[in-house]
């Protein structure tokens, strides 16, 4: 892939050898994909490709601009493709440094799960497609988490339905959109996989109302961080919201008020009332716990789903696992009052 002088300097050769020269025969069109703070996505084409068609995410900076967060996108992608790939995440095809910074993905005409509930389903998602799509989601972090080179290993830090696309036959995911995504390695002085990422007040990223309580008070934070939110993105597909997304002064009321009006984070809070009392809320209920140390691994929570029809993909909850999960967990030992209101009290600055 690589070739002729970048006009990106210091990037390792584990990432300029997915460097797309004269684009690789990638031709920009006029289609636009979407839109955010990093910039638009268009459409690109290539006949000649083993992927016709590809997104392809422009970022707002030149290439004369460049900053580690290209890098730091770039990183993640380029582990993953070195890696083989994996069926759940969105095949990697390279960038462009010239004359805009482009990072190209495969395209998938249905979009993301956000999109297909909003504009297709017009609703949430039934339980036995949302179990299917949450044992996938958890197949690509169980990859991130565990099944990259040790030093490679990575957090994705933004899960949400938003940012998890749907393969062209609807039957299969593909986790995206790796911005926020963090390297496993502790630092540049050391080579020890930590289960932590480094504490740094500007380290908070991804929704609010998707992120652990650790991230949101910028603690330490490590892989359990992306099962809470996994749990949230599973609450999102159930109903189209996550937990308590109606406002942030909602949030701010119940950290102030008295103890017992904290925030409680349990499945049967936030699921229809069919729902409720079910495997589902059990397995919310394992996940939605506020002490990291104390919530499971992706693992833990594979190890509770059950393939019950490899095609089509049907995936249900073994209810001795899930409860004898939960009795392992223990009592969550929660997070004061306190915490909380350190929390939204820095959301309402936002």
């Amino acid at each position: 892939m690589a070739a002729s002088s970048s006009p990106i300097h210091h990037l390792p050769p584990e990432i300029t050898q997915y460097r797309l020269t004269n684009a690789h025969g990638y031709v920009k069109t006029s289609n636009h994909l979407g839109e955010g703070g990093f910039g638009t996505v268009l459409l690109y084409k290539n006949s000649n490709a083993p992927f016709d068609e590809a997104a392809g995410k422009h970022l707002k900076i030149s290439p004369n601009q460049a900053t580690t967060e290209f890098f730091d996108e770039l990183a993640p992608l380029c582990a993953i493709t070195r890696a083989g790939g994996c069926e759940y995440i969105a095949p990697f095809l390279g960038y462009i440094d010239s004359p805009e910074l482009v990072i190209l993905t495969k395209y998938f005409k249905n979009k993301s799960l956000w999109d297909e509930m909003k504009d297709v389903v017009k609703g949430p998602f039934p339980p036995e497609r949302s179990l299917k799509y949450f044992y996938q989601i958890a197949k690509g972090l169980e990859f991130l988490h565990h099944d990259l080179p040790e030093r490679k290993r990575i957090l994705h830090r933004d899960l949400k339905c938003q940012n998890i696309l749907l393969s062209d036959d609807t039957e299969s995911i593909k986790l995206a959109d790796f911005g926020l995504a963090f390297n496993l390695a502790v630092d540049s002085h050391s080579v020890t996989l930590s289960d932590e990422a480094p504490s740094e007040e500007n380290s908070m990223c991804g929704t609010f109302a998707f992120m652990a309580p650790e991230v949101l008070i910028a603690k330490k934070y490590g892989r359990r961080s992306d099962i809470w939110s996994l749990a949230c993105t599973l609450v999102q597909m159930l109903t189209m919201k996550p937990p308590y997304f109606r406002s942030a002064k909602e949030f701010i009321e119940k950290a102030r008020g008295l103890k017992s009006n904290q925030l409680k984070y349990k499945g049967n809070l936030f699921l229809p009332q069919q729902l409720q009392n079910t495997e589902i809320s059990v397995l919310l209920d394992c996940m939605f716990i506020k002490n990291p140390d104390q919530r499971p691994m992706v693992e833990k929570v594979l190890e509770v789903l059950t393939i019950v029809q490899q095609s089509p993909l049907k995936v249900g909850i073994d209810n001795a696992k899930v409860n004898e999960l939960k009795t392992k967990i223990g009592k969550d030992k929660g997070i004061s009052v306190a915490m909380f209101e350190k929390i939204f009290n820095w959301i309402a600055c936002y």
